[in-house]
C-alpha cells in the first residue's frame, strides 16, 4: 500500500467505530473525534509524497482544492478537525426525532422531535392520533411513521452527524481513487468502499419505520454480494450488449440502450424488476438497486432511501425501470390505493439528470387471456402518465439537482 492508502484504511476503521457505537455517547465522541482528526491527514501525506506524483499541482488543485472548495460538509469537516485539536470537543446533542410520512414530499412530513427516550411512546402516540384525525383513510393506511435517533452537531445543524462523517468518507476515497488512476495503480482492494460503509449506515440501528396499516416496525437493510466469476447470463442480455453501437457516455445513449435492452428482458421473462441505476457526470455506472413494493408504505421509504443514496453517492444521474398497476381513481381518498380498481399494467423507463432532464418511454402491458401471451403496446408521449412517475422521483430529482448545485 502507499501511505495515503494505509490512512484511507485507517478511516475506514474508525468510520466502523463510530457506526459500532452509535448509542454510546462518550465512545462516539471519541469516535468522531477520532475520524475527523484522520480524515485530515490522508491529504497531508498525499502532498508530504507530491515528489512522486506526476503534474502534482494540476491533479492536486482540480481534485481537492476546487472539488472540495464550495463544499459545505468538506469545509466542515477540515474547521472540525482544528476545533477537536485546538480548543476540544465538537459541541454534541443526540435526539429522537420521529416524522409522519405520508407523501414522497419532504415538506408535507410532519416532525416531532424529543431530547428523551421515555418521550419516544409518547410522540408515536401523537402522531397515531393526528393520522386518525386528519388524514383520510385512503392516505392514513399507507401512512409511515420514521424513528430516528440522531447525532447532531451546532456546526452543521442541518445534517446528522454520522451521514456526514460517510459523506466526508465518501469524498476522500473519491479523491485517494482519483489518484490511484493518476497514477495508473489499482487503490488496494481491503479498503472499503463507500457503498460497503453506507450500507453499515442503512443497517445500523438509528432509523426504523412504523407503518400504521399493520403497527409492526421495519428497517431498511442493503447488502453487497461478491461477483460469481462462473456466471453466465442468459443470451438476452448478450444479445442486447452486442447489438448495442451507442457510447454509453450521454443521457441519450443511455436512456436509448436501457429502452431497447427492458423491452427485450419483458418478452423474454414476460416481466421486468423494478430497479434502479445511477451514474456519475461522466454516465458511469455508480451503483443499482432491485426492489419489490410489499405496499404504498414501500414507495414512500424507498424513494426517500434512494434520495439519500444519490446524495452519499454524489450521483449526477439515474434510469428507473419498473412495472405498474393503472388504477382508477375513485375521485376521493376513501380508499387505500391498494384498494382502487387495476384498470391496466405498464412498464415504464425514466432518465433523469441534475439538470433537471428526463425522458421517459412506458408501454402498455397486454395480456392475452385464452393463450396468456403477452405483448407490449408503446403509448404515445402524451398519454405517459409522466407527472406520477415525476411525482414518485421527487426525492431523487432534488438530491441529483442538488448534487449538481454543489459541483
Amino acid at each position: 500500500m502507499k501511505p495515503w492508502e494505509k490512512r484511507l484504511k485507517d478511516l475506514s476503521i474508525d468510520l466502523e467505530y463510530c457506526f459500532r457505537n452509535y448509542m454510546e455517547p462518550d465512545m462516539f465522541r471519541k469516535n468522531t473525534n477520532n475520524f475527523l482528526q484522520t480524515s485530515r491527514t490522508v491529504t497531508f501525506i498525499i502532498q508530504k509524497n507530491k515528489e512522486s506524483i506526476p503534474n502534482f499541482d494540476v491533479w492536486y488543485t482540480n481534485e481537492v482544492r476546487n472539488a472540495w472548495e464550495s463544499d459545505e460538509v468538506m469545509t466542515w469537516a477540515k474547521d472540525a478537525r482544528n476545533v477537536i485539536e485546538k480548543e476540544g470537543d465538537l459541541d454534541l446533542h443526540s435526539s429522537l426525532k420521529l416524522s409522519l410520512i405520508f407523501s414522497h414530499l419532504e415538506e408535507k412530513d410532519i416532525i416531532i422531535n424529543t431530547e428523551k427516550s421515555e418521550l419516544l411512546n409518547a410522540g408515536l402516540k401523537k402522531l397515531v392520533r393526528f393520522t386518525q384525525k386528519n388524514l383520510p383513510t385512503g392516505i392514513s393506511k399507507s401512512a409511515v411513521i420514521k424513528i430516528e435517533r440522531q447525532w447532531v452537531t451546532s456546526s452543521l445543524k442541518q445534517r446528522e452527524l454520522l451521514e456526514a462523517l460517510v459523506y466526508v468518507y465518501a469524498r476522500i476515497f473519491d479523491c485517494c481513487r482519483s489518484l490511484a488512476d493518476h497514477l495508473k495503480i489499482y487503490l488496494d482492494k481491503s479498503i472499503k468502499k463507500p457503498l460497503e460503509l453506507k450500507n453499515l449506515f442503512e443497517n445500523n440501528n438509528r432509523i426504523k419505520y412504523l407503518k400504521l396499516n399493520n403497527r409492526k416496525q421495519y428497517s431498511v437493510k442493503s447488502e453487497s454480494v461478491r461477483l460469481c466469476r462462473n456466471f453466465k447470463p442468459n443470451q438476452v442480455f448478450i444479445d442486447a450488449h452486442n447489438s448495442n453501437k451507442l457510447q454509453l457516455t450521454n443521457l441519450e445513449n443511455i436512456f436509448e440502450f436501457h429502452v431497447t435492452t427492458a423491452e427485450k428482458i419483458f418478452h423474454n421473462y414476460g416481466h421486468h424488476i423494478s430497479i434502479l441505476f445511477l451514474f456519475n457526470e461522466n454516465w458511469k455506472l455508480v451503483d443499482f438497486i432491485g426492489t419489490q413494493f410489499e405496499d404504498h408504505s414501500d414507495k414512500f421509504i424507498f424513494s426517500r432511501y434512494i434520495a439519500d443514496r444519490i446524495i452519499t453517492l454524489k450521483a449526477f444521474g439515474l434510469v428507473w425501470i419498473s412495472e405498474a398497476w393503472v388504477r382508477s381513481f375513485p375521485g376521493n381518498y376513501t380508499k387505500a390505493i391498494k384498494d382502487m380498481p387495476i384498470t391496466g399494467e405498464l412498464l415504464s423507463v425514466d432518465i433523469i439528470d441534475g439538470a433537471g432532464n428526463h425522458k421517459r418511454t412506458a408501454w402498455n402491458i397486454i395480456r392475452a387471456i385464452n393463450d396468456n401471451s403477452l405483448d407490449l403496446n408503446k403509448i404515445e408521449d402524451k398519454d405517459n402518465h409522466q407527472s406520477i412517475y415525476s411525482y414518485f422521483l421527487t426525492p431523487a430529482t432534488r438530491a441529483l439537482k442538488n448534487n449538481k448545485n454543489a459541483k
